[in-house]
């Protein structure tokens, strides 16, 4: 249809079987990708983080950030990729915390369905985020180091002027 805009979207079903084990019908959900990219941005709120939605198979369902530009085919980080090959519900880290490659990757399970979600986050926002709240306290650690070298080298030259004077 001319000027229709498709968004994509995951469908979930759910077989309903009966106390006596007969079929008793299925449940369909569906759920626009977009919603997916709204409750993930809720809770991270931060560009530090990437978060995948992804079925069992390695096929990525819905991505936050969303891919730029939008309607780009969503493909999954090569580490995400490595840790639901090993498995699912882990954690896999690469690179170190200084540079932009290093990242951290954990995947889970979500309950019984064959869906898992990927949180990744950068090493280095990690690291930064750490050193943030400690800055303060480093400085004024350096400060009274500095002060108390600035305070034995008056003592010692007290010390030394009273020794001579003496002698």
């Amino acid at each position: 249809l001319p000027g229709t805009n498709f968004d994509p979207y995951v469908t979930l079903t759910v077989r309903r079987t009966s106390p006596d084990r007969y079929f008793n019908g299925v449940v369909v959900v569906t759920i626009a990708s977009s919603h997916f990219a709204s409750f993930y941005k809720s809770l991270v709120g931060s560009p530090d983080y990437t978060t995948d939605l992804l079925k069992d198979d390695g096929t990525v369902l819905a991505q936050f950030p969303a891919p730029e530009p939008a309607g780009q085919p969503l493909r999954p980080d090569p580490l995400i990729a490595k840790a639901l090959a090993a498995g699912g519900e882990n954690r896999i880290a690469r690179g170190t915390p200084f540079d932009n490659s290093g990242r951290i990757v954990a995947i889970g399970r979500v309950a019984d369905y064959p869906l898992f979600v990927a949180v990744e986050r950068s090493k280095a926002s990690m690291a930064t985020e750490w050193l943030r709240p400690i800055a303060g306290a480093a400085a004024i650690g350096v400060a009274a180091l500095v002060a108390m070298i600035t305070l034995t080298r008056i003592a010692l030259r007290r010390a030394r002027r009273e020794t001579l004077a003496r002698a």
